[in-house]
Order: structure tokens, then C-alpha cells, then sequence
């Protein structure tokens, strides 16, 4: 007799269960499809970008940007308390950008002079 297909069956029946969890632990919950964001979320938030580097009429995603969770003393190096607590919104297409016209600009000014 040829076990060997009811031992697939089993081994995949129970591959599909592990799948099945873990897809039922990783998905959201239905009701957070219709959030939407409104300014109240977005209070106390700071965008580091001026009006003018973003393109009318596009979407341009803003992230939070990386800062030092505590404070540091410049003279010990030690930690001396947590930071302010602010948070500050930054599109890393934008500050590239900026920072290779920054940069162009320099090298440009060196050229000259």
C-alpha cells in the first residue's frame, strides 16, 4: 500500500493551518481600513519643509525624522534626561534633494574662487 500521498495530504493540511495563522495574525482588523487622519492627529507635529517643496496636486509621504531620544552634555558625553518630545515630519527625497543643491552651490562657489 502507498502511504505516501496521505502523508502529502496530512503535511500539507497542516502547512495550511500555519499559514492560516499566521496570515490571521499579521492582517489588521477590517475597522482600521476606513481611518483617515485628521488635524488633530496632527497636533504639535513640525514639517521640516517649506510650502514651496511640495508639487501641487501630488502625494509626498513625510516620516518621522531620526533624533537622539536623550539629551547628551557636550562636556561629559553622559545622558542628562530624555529629549523635548517634539517631533518633526521630513520627506527623504526632498532633504536629498536639498542637500545636492547645497552642495552643488559649494562646489560651484570653490570653482569660482
Amino acid at each position: 500500500a502507498d502511504d505516501g500521498g496521505a502523508v502529502k495530504k496530512k503535511k500539507g493540511r497542516r502547512k495550511d493551518r500555519k499559514d492560516k495563522a499566521l496570515s490571521n495574525r499579521l492582517s489588521l482588523p477590517d475597522d482600521h481600513e476606513d481611518d483617515e487622519y485628521t488635524s488633530a492627529d496632527l497636533e504639535g507635529l513640525k514639517v521640516s519643509h517649506e510650502t514651496s517643496d511640495f508639487a501641487a496636486g501630488s502625494t509626498t509621504v513625510l516620516t518621522l525624522a531620526d533624533k537622539s531620544i536623550l539629551e547628551v552634555d557636550p562636556d561629559s558625553n553622559k545622558a542628562t534626561g530624555f529629549g523635548d518630545g517634539s517631533n518633526e515630519l521630513v520627506n527623504v527625497n526632498i532633504d536629498h534633494d536639498a542637500q545636492a543643491r547645497k552642495n552643488l552651490k559649494e562646489k560651484r562657489r570653490i570653482e569660482m574662487g
